[in-house]
């Protein structure tokens, strides 16, 4: 079991407390950040509570503002670094960057950011990637337009109903659950 009992959250809509009530979730995500943007706040949305378990996404916004997966991943790294420099024993969860309808141009860069954080998470026990992208793409490699409300971007109940699917059993493995 985990040393201290609680989890963190980093995502703003996904109501995570509600997904897993059988786990302790804060929820400290803002709506509109990028990983630069969680880097900076890192002390006061995450070490001041000192989590077991951080759950992280980012990337999406970071993409559409035109920057490239290996700027993206230093502030990814540079967040973990901070996060282990609190407690080495934190487990941090990287969420992949999602595909979306909106910015499916984009998706060649969110999948080398992808794969620089699922390298990554391959150096310590303590970082776990999550894809949460391959159950969001149909059949024909697109995105599932079922998944996403009218702007193409934000994710409907189904579209967190396949987060919840994908990134539960991990939590819950991380939590002794």
């Amino acid at each position: 079991p985990l040393r201290r009992q609680r989890q963190m959250c980093i995502r703003d809509s996904w109501n995570s407390a509600e997904a897993f009530p059988d786990l302790p979730v804060i929820n400290r995500g803002f709506g509109g950040s990028q990983a630069s943007d969680a880097l900076h706040w890192v002390e006061e949305a995450v070490l001041r509570y000192d989590p077991a378990v951080v759950v992280y996404y980012e990337g999406d916004n970071d993409t559409s503002a035109g920057k490239k997966a290996e700027q993206i991943f230093g502030d990814m790294h540079a967040f973990a670094q901070a996060v282990m420099a609190h407690d080495r024993s934190t487990q941090i969860v990287f969420i992949s960057v999602k595909p979306s309808l909106l910015r499916w141009e984009l998706q060649s860069e969110m999948d080398a950011t992808n794969d620089l954080l699922r390298q990554f998470t391959l150096e310590s026990p303590n970082l776990h990637f999550v894809d949460v992208g391959t159950p969001m793409l149909g059949e024909d490699g697109e995105p599932i337009p079922e998944l996403f409300v009218s702007d193409g971007l934000h994710m409907t109940q189904a579209g967190y109903d396949v987060w919840n699917r994908v990134v539960g059993p991990v939590l819950r493995r991380l939590h002794g659950r």
